[in-house]
């Protein structure tokens, strides 16, 4: 990724990520946060692995990436995730759907993060 695509993305999701005011300690900063994150969800490594490397704890990790992918979705799903709002698009999907690949009735498909559970 070019910095200066992270510095837009980060630039969309920094308010949501910046760490809470504290006396008592130093917050992992907006960048850090998508720093991990996109680390994590590049890579394939456990987050065990994740926190080693930017040395964190690994529920601080854990949140850390549930956290950082709730923001990327609320500011990004509006404009690249676009649901059919007629009943023809959604008919023109599943016709595309069959014509490309042979799978008739499909309205639609995800990918997705494979994710290692211990």
């Amino acid at each position: 990724m070019s910095p200066e695509r992270f510095d837009h993305l980060l630039s969309l999701v920094k308010n949501d990520l910046e760490p809470k005011p504290s006396r008592f300690r130093k917050g992992i900063s907006a960048e850090e946060k998508l720093l991990v994150t996109l680390r994590y969800l590049a890579t394939g490594d456990s987050q065990q692995s994740q926190a080693f490397n930017f040395q964190l704890g690994i529920s601080t990790v854990s949140k850390i990436v549930k956290a950082t992918c709730e923001a990327l979705w609320n500011r990004l799903s509006e404009v690249y995730v676009k649901f059919p709002s007629t009943v023809e698009e959604w008919r023109q999907i599943t016709t595309e759907f069959e014509e490309e690949w042979d799978f008739p009735h499909v309205i639609g498909a995800l990918d997705g993060k494979f994710i290692i559970c211990i």
